[in-house]
């Protein structure tokens, strides 16, 4: 009952709110079924993506509360989609304060959110001017989009905390992970990393979603080129894994891969496999970053011997 109570509201463009007292209860049911740790998480995340036709004063308190950490992931990630729909200024410096508690797949989908506005934007860029927020959250493309925002506001601010993507630095971190060239590999442990930092974006063994290339196809270069791919992404990007930044007349930002186009709309594809429909008409400004949308940094915390793992795990890897 409430996700079609939902689907009809989507499609009617109205507020639970504005619809009388029987959709007030359904709302009300919605919140409470959302916050149940008794019931199902299908129908948790289903309530939760209900609660982004309230008003923001009365929903966020319940989404927020739906993002702490002992929360199901898959109820995190609905409570983000639903507070995605809201455009408050108040939601910026609330995710902010949240992001470093969120565990890796919902903390990547905050940070879209947060970059999908410019308000959020300047929130996330406070947050690393205090301090709160590592600046090696962001990854190259991310940074660039920040460096070059179409909001003046948040280049300067940009300009300010975050250092210019690319540089030579690259070549000197590859030079220090050469030996995992030389090591034995467990490709266990291996995946074990791929599952931590790589997953959200590469396909392998069966898991894991396409926003980059499938590790079949890495695995068959050579194990010194997987390295370089993987520490320097930028130095050899293929055309269709380049990232995309795309402006909406409804004062949005989408940066992903153009995964498909049609004479009247562009599907944006993100991290996690997550997919946008863009209607052609709605598009104000899509550019070319010409960077991969892999992160510089994924080597950041790693030993050589956790290196040789991973490529071990990715020249073993099926699909």
């Amino acid at each position: 009952m409430l996700s079609a109570l939902g689907d009809g509201l989507q499609r009617a463009r109205q507020s639970l709110t504005a619809l009388g007292e029987p959709v007030l209860a359904a709302l009300h049911e919605a919140m409470a079924t959302a916050r149940s740790a008794g019931a199902p998480e299908t129908a948790r995340a289903a309530a939760a993506q209900l609660l982004a036709h309230a008003r923001y004063a009365e929903a966020a308190p319940v989404l927020l509360e739906l993002l702490d950490q002992n929360q199901p992931q898959a109820v995190q990630l609905a409570a983000l989609m639903a507070l995605g729909r809201f455009t408050d200024a108040q939601l910026g410096p609330e995710l902010v304060r949240r992001l470093n508690a969120l565990s890796p797949r919902p903390r990547v989908s905050a940070v879209e959110l947060l970059l999908a506005r410019a308000d959020r934007a300047r929130a996330l860029l406070e947050g690393v001017q205090s301090g709160e927020i590592r600046p090696t959250l962001l990854d190259a493309t991310q940074v660039k989009l920040l460096r070059e925002h179409r909001d003046r506001g948040v280049r300067d601010l940009a300009a300010k905390v975050l250092s210019a993507p690319g540089g030579g630095a690259r070549a000197t971190v590859i030079e220090q992970f050469l030996p995992a060239l030389q090591l034995r590999g467990d490709a266990a442990r291996g995946k074990k990393i791929y599952e931590d930092r790589c997953v959200s974006c590469h396909r392998a063994a069966g898991e894991g979603a396409s926003l980059g290339p499938d590790f079949i196809t890495l695995k068959t270069t050579g194990r010194e080129k997987i390295l370089t791919n993987l520490i320097d992404p930028n130095a050899e990007v293929r055309p269709e894994f380049v990232g995309y930044v795309v402006e909406t007349r409804d004062d949005e930002t989408l940066m992903g891969l153009i995964v498909n186009e049609t004479g009247t709309s562009i599907t944006v594809r993100q991290a996690y496999g997550r997919e946008t429909v863009v209607p052609r008409a709605n598009i104000l400004k899509m550019t070319s970053q010409g960077l991969s949308l892999m992160p510089e940094g994924l080597e950041a915390g790693l030993s050589a011997q956790d290196m040789a793992d991973l490529l071990e795990f990715i020249e073993s890897a099926g699909n």
